[in-house]
């Protein structure tokens, strides 16, 4: 039978990112109630060369220092690159630029940032529409860039006021998704998702001297694989089972709650209308791409197009062929979900007085460095009487209506062309991987449904379908009570190897069906490769072939075939099973294979993208079955001694080890050990507890909230105290089980 359970921390974490994305509060780098002051400085033959009209178009970056000043804070970063940024803005009289702390010094960033955004705004005569469009999409839990203005001086020659926006990259998908090992692409002009074909290389077009999908994370595998295959789908309209086939590969919620914001922002540069200004992220987490909008200057009223957006109807938000909102507008059940989602906007973040209100306090901020600002006054002409009036009025040219009146006439012409809504609801999938306490929790998301409940069965009984209550009252993971979110946690047991499930909800008394199935394997696979020895911390017991010390694994074919590998992932992440790729190569039977856990993939195919924490980490060994990633071993470990390993004490066998002398690409066989590293019968108590909680024997691990925030990480102790914690629930996670925990 299955069982109604909590959810681990494993788990949490996984279902916690796909019902709602991380959000990232403001630092230093980004303050919002003061000016900070940026200072640029390099050579003025270099500032020179930069400004050239030949050299426009150039990304070549200048060596510079950058110095970061507000009340309290004088911080100098050394050796920063320096560059333009932008499209047409390169040609403006206020131009924009980025700022690369890492360019010269791989392991520089300032405040947790490798990259900073100066952008000039110089078609906006507020300086506002864009910073508040983030902060729109903030409020709304979308990925959104931290922003704030700052004063510019280059070579103490003050250049203006300046947005100073988030740059996206792996770090700041890191931040929002929890993880950056998918692949992600920066779409720009051009990028309209047509289907090019089933070759990946098609998508590599460079129509512009750049590639309008432009892969900005594993560039070295540069493989468009996930790509072509979403688009593939995309096109496929006629399919019957289209609806099915594009919740596997895109996150179609979070793409129409992006579509309500760049309709209500005006945001024609946008991928709808003018098939730019976009990026997609693959999620190793739900294997699901993921829509975000950038470069949101263009909005609230700018247009160059003699149109007026703040009327256009919000069910036809497109221009030319564009698949991606096309194929989706065209299901009515996706029509009602982007009605909800609308209605949801206009009654809780889009709202007039309040918009109004954050505008005023952004423009007296930064209103005496704008007075000064004679940049601004280069490509349009606006004037500081522009400036004082551009939240209220339209300037004019293309700008023909003030912010406010734009807020005003797009609220109100949305709510009128709000269509009866009667959303359908969708599953996510909250995990995908088999792990080894079977646990696993499945969200759903509703508008308006009075119950919901979940049905599964096995596949090898379809016959028997077991149903469970989903919950909604913010007890469970679901967090808050009353909102969109339902769940149901479910523990399996060896009824059989694969869980089929999908979910009906209750509106207005009727029963409604999401009619596609997902699957989860509910156990190990059976192909004889395992992870076979550790070493977490090689501070010198070998070297690799750059001479230096690094983790490293060994994988075993354990069988008596030849196994392809390269079809096959590490990963020190479960929620990330395609972490890193194997290398394309067999595994002959009995074969050892030795992988170097480095975070250095420029090192070669035998280098991987992450590296071990000796004071405890776990490692994963995937494959895909059936479609769907399926674990095929894992390995847990508590604190290690440097330059010991951690490995079985037969090759392939069950029992783990500690080695005195670590035995990499060659057998564990007839080898000294140090002691069992395997945790038997473990236990802790009390439970609930106030104030001290003991353990059965010394163990390292850490504390985690029902947020997957870390709280606690002890190591080597026998007795944790807990009676700093608030009373509620936490779980509790040591080696490679997880517990819950009740603080009373």
């Amino acid at each position: 039978m299955i069982r109604l359970l909590t959810i681990t921390a494993g788990m949490l974490l996984y279902g916690s990112s796909l019902a709602q994305l991380f959000q990232v509060e403001n630092n230093a780098a980004f303050l919002q109630d003061e000016i900070a002051e940026i200072h640029i400085t390099l050579d003025a033959d270099s500032l020179a060369d930069m400004l050239l009209e030949e050299n426009l178009y150039l990304d070549h970056e200048y060596p510079a220092t950058f110095v970061y000043r507000s009340e309290g804070i004088s911080d100098t970063v050394p050796n920063i690159g320096f560059r333009l940024r932008g499209n047409t803005s390169r040609q403006a009289g206020k131009k924009s630029f980025k700022v690369s702390f890492n360019t010269f010094d791989n392991n520089q960033s300032y405040r947790g940032l490798e990259k900073m955004n100066l952008n000039g705004e110089h078609n906006d005569v507020s300086m506002l529409r864009s910073k508040i469009c983030w902060e729109m999409l903030h409020e709304a839990d979308l990925p959104a860039s931290r922003t704030s203005h700052v004063a510019l001086y280059i070579n103490e020659a003050f250049r203006g006021v300046y947005l100073n926006v988030e740059h996206i990259d792996e770090e700041y998908i890191e931040k929002r998704f929890g993880n950056n090992s998918g692949n992600l692409y920066k779409c720009t002009y051009g990028s309209n998702l047509e289907f090019l074909g089933n070759n990946p290389e098609a998508y590599k077009l460079s129509p512009w001297g750049s590639r309008i999908y432009e892969l900005k994370t594993n560039t070295a595998a540069d493989d468009y694989s996930d790509l072509a295959e979403f688009i593939g789908v995309l096109n496929d309209i006629n399919n019957e089972d289209f609806q099915c086939e594009i919740e596997a590969v895109l996150n179609v919620n979070h793409y129409l709650k992006n579509l309500v914001y760049e309709i209500l922002f005006g945001h024609w540069d946008g991928y709808s209308i003018n098939q730019n200004n976009y990026y997609l992220y693959k999620n190793p987490a739900d294997q699901r791409f993921y829509f975000l909008s950038f470069d949101l200057d263009n909005t609230l009223g700018v247009d160059f197009f003699n149109q007026p957006w703040e009327t256009w109807n919000i069910y036809q938000w497109e221009f030319g062929e564009r698949p991606l909102y096309q194929s989706i507008m065209s299901f009515p059940d996706y029509r009602a979900r982007f009605t909800a989602y609308m209605e949801d906007a206009l009654n809780n973040v889009y709202q007039e007085s309040e918009l109004i209100s954050r505008l005023e306090e952004m423009q007296e901020l930064i209103l005496p460095f704008a007075l000064e600002d004679e940049y601004k006054t280069l490509d349009y002409g606006f004037d500081n009487v522009d400036f004082e009036n551009a939240i209220s009025e339209a300037w004019g040219g293309h700008i023909p209506i003030g912010i406010a009146d734009f807020i005003e006439a797009r609220a109100n012409s949305a709510l009128d062309q709000l269509q009866n809504n009667n959303a359908d609801f969708s599953i996510v999938l909250s995990n995908n991987n088999s792990l080894s306490n079977n646990n696993f929790s499945v969200f759903a998301e509703t508008n308006g449904a009075s119950e919901v409940q979940l049905e599964y069965w096995w596949s090898n009984t379809p016959e028997t379908v077991f149903s469970s209550e989903m919950l909604n009252d913010g007890l469970g993971f679901d967090l808050i009570a009353g909102d969109h979110w339902w769940t149901s946690t479910l523990l399996l047991d060896e009824t059989g190897d694969q869980l089929r499930y999908r979910a009906r909800a209750q509106y207005n008394g009727e029963w409604s069906e999401w009619t596609c199935e997902e699957m989860v394997w509910t156990s190990k696979s059976s192909t004889p490769l395992v992870i076979n020895e550790i070493m977490p911390l090689n501070n010198g017991f070998l070297a690799d072939e750059f001479g230096e010390y690094d983790d490293w694994c060994e994988l075993y074919n354990a069988g008596d075939q030849a196994i392809f590998i390269g079809n096959k992932y590490l990963s020190n992440n479960a929620e990330e099973p395609n972490k890193w790729k194997l290398p394309n190569l067999t595994l002959e039977a009995g074969a050892f294979l030795l992988l170097w856990l480095d975070d250095d993939e420029e090192q070669g195919v035998f280098h991987a993208d992450f590296s071990l924490d000796n004071s405890g980490d776990e490692l994963y060994l995937f494959g895909v079955e059936s479609g769907e990633y399926r674990l095929m071993d894992e390995r847990s470990f508590g604190n290690i001694t440097p330059d010991q390993s951690i490995g079985r004490s037969e090759d392939g066998g069950s029992e783990w080890v500690l080695f005195e002398n670590p035995t990499p690409n060659s057998s564990n066989a007839n080898v000294n050990s140090i002691s069992q590293n395997e945790l038997r019968d473990w236990q802790f108590y009390p439970n609930p507890a106030s104030h001290l909680l003991h353990f059965s024997s010394s163990v390292s691990g850490k504390l985690i909230n029902i947020q997957g925030a870390e709280l606690i990480r002890f190591q080597n102790t026998k007795t944790l105290d807990i009676s700093s914690l608030s009373t509620g629930i936490y779980l509790l996670k040591v080696h490679h089980r997880t517990y819950r925990l009740v603080k009373s």
